[in-house]
């Protein structure tokens, strides 16, 4: 989406409420909605994949911040070189948690080639110590990720998803670290809707947007930025960076 304005692209082919998101904060909405999170009012949705990202749901509302840059977790400082031009570019925890640290990780400690993040979980569950040492390491960032959620949001429950975030091999070594550097409890849950959860979430602030623009009703407050272009017809879209929606379009309104 670099360069292209979404807005008049759409618009172009639509008349109707057109509202663009990122794909973890749909995911989020979608979860809170109809998925793990749906009896929660304080959760977060952690996206763990190629790279990071979180959508956070407090007190039922979808939290955006003063420019809407909430949740871009990727620039936690937690990792081994915060200080690396990579790091200050796209993260240190961006960095320290993706699939490709993951990788990089192995290949440094065993010596030995390996080509994806499924032949790492295959190679730990049959006993490699240097897959499950790779695990660790990045086991180790996202729980003090979510260690530093916790203490600041006092969240209800934190759910996983993404590629490598709903590994169970992963998780139950998040728990392990969580335990060894908190003492009070945090709740985990692996995403319900899994790949489906961003297309859900754009439905479900399809159908709010829809709502509220023909009768003025709202069943959360946890709707998206909105651009309207008439009243009806609300057309949601997901985008994979906030950054790319504020550039676009400012502000989000209040």
């Amino acid at each position: 989406f670099d360069g292209l304005n979404a807005y008049d692209e759409l618009s172009a082919r639509f008349s109707g409420f057109i509202s663009v998101d990122n794909d973890v904060n749909l995911a989020a909405v979608a979860e809170h909605a109809k998925g793990a999170a749906k009896s929660y009012s304080n959760a977060a949705f952690l996206a763990l994949g190629t790279g990071t990202g979180l959508g956070l749901i407090i007190n039922g509302d979808l939290v955006r911040g003063a420019t809407g840059a909430a949740g871009e977790i990727g620039y936690l400082p937690i990792g081994d070189d915060l200080a690396s031009p990579r790091a200050l570019r796209t993260g240190a925890f961006e960095h320290a948690a993706g699939s490709l640290s993951m990788l990089e990780c192995y290949r440094k400690k065993a010596a030995a080639p390996i080509s994806s993040v499924r032949e790492l979980f295959d190679r730990h569950n049959d006993g490699d110590v240097w897959a499950t040492k790779a695990l660790n390491n990045t086991a180790r960032s996202v729980a003090l990720s979510i260690i530093a959620l916790q203490a600041i949001l006092d969240l209800d429950l934190v759910v996983l998803g993404g590629s490598i975030g709903v590994r169970n091999e992963l998780i139950g070594l998040v728990r392990k670290q969580i335990s060894s550097h908190y003492l009070g409890h945090i709740d985990l849950a692996v995403s319900e809707l899994g790949n489906k959860a961003g297309l859900v979430g754009a439905t479900v602030t399809a159908h709010r947007n829809l709502l509220s623009s023909i009768w003025g009703l709202r069943e959360s407050n946890a709707r998206i930025p909105t651009i309207v272009t008439s009243n009806y017809d609300p057309v949601t879209v997901s985008l994979s960076k906030t950054k790319t929606m504020n550039s676009s379009f400012g502000k989000a309104p209040a």
